[in-house]
């Protein structure tokens, strides 16, 4: 079972223990008032639980950059249980509007480190570009260099992405190699207006190599 301070609805595996591909956002949806989620936790991609817009666009994205994850108990595989859903903050909120999220990250860094230190994560996957800055901030980026290892300089690029001749709206998607991990950091999945999947789809090659290295690092079948 996962340790109380482990902030995840996603059920404790073998494969999630450690070294697995922790999907980061802010913080969890809904009122601050409201108790915590209590759905019962299974795999992330669990069609059954955990069935709201943010997870299934997160879902879609795997697909388009090609490796779809099981949604069904019957046919899920030790890829689809390597993965854990996280959030950097403590709080729920029903969104960030009018607060500073990297400040309000970087002053919760100690939540964040407890969740690298526990899980040692092989990738990491941010769902906003704010989540690799705070990471990289003065405060944080000497203890993240220490849990996972010296990193490369973060890289944060926009592509210019056409459909029916049109541009579509672009986005910053980041990224950044340390020794043991591996982190990409996509624009937020619900929180980013105007955003496609079609431009999401067009980092395909940079993002499923990674994902591909790390499929066959942990000698999962592809």
């Amino acid at each position: 079972m996962w340790e109380a301070r482990i902030n995840t609805t996603t059920a404790c595996f073998n494969e999630n223990r450690e070294a697995g591909i922790m999907i980061c956002g802010i913080n969890w949806g809904g009122s601050p008032d409201a108790p915590a989620n209590q759905e019962i936790a299974s795999f992330f991609s669990d069609i059954t639980v955990n069935n709201y817009p943010y997870r299934n666009r997160l879902l879609k994205w795997f697909e388009l950059l090609g490796h779809p994850l099981s949604v069904r108990s019957d046919t899920v595989s030790e890829f689809e249980r390597s993965i854990i859903q996280t959030n950097w903050l403590s709080s729920q909120s029903p969104n960030m509007s009018g607060k500073l999220i990297i400040s309000e990250c970087i002053n919760e860094w100690d939540n964040f480190e407890y969740h690298l230190q526990q899980l040692k994560p092989k990738i990491i996957i941010f769902s906003s570009v704010s989540l690799l800055e705070a990471l990289n901030s003065e405060k944080c980026i000497e203890s993240a260099n220490a849990l996972l290892g010296p990193s490369e300089k973060p890289i944060y690029y926009k592509k210019t992405v056409y459909s029916n001749g049109k541009s579509l709206k672009r986005f910053r998607v980041g990224s950044q190699k340390f020794q043991s991990t591996n982190v990409i950091a996509l624009p937020h999945p619900t929180g980013s207006i105007g955003l496609s999947n079609e431009y999401i789809k067009a980092f395909e090659p940079e993002i499923s190599l990674i994902i591909e290295e790390y499929k066959n690092h942990r000698q999962f079948i592809s």
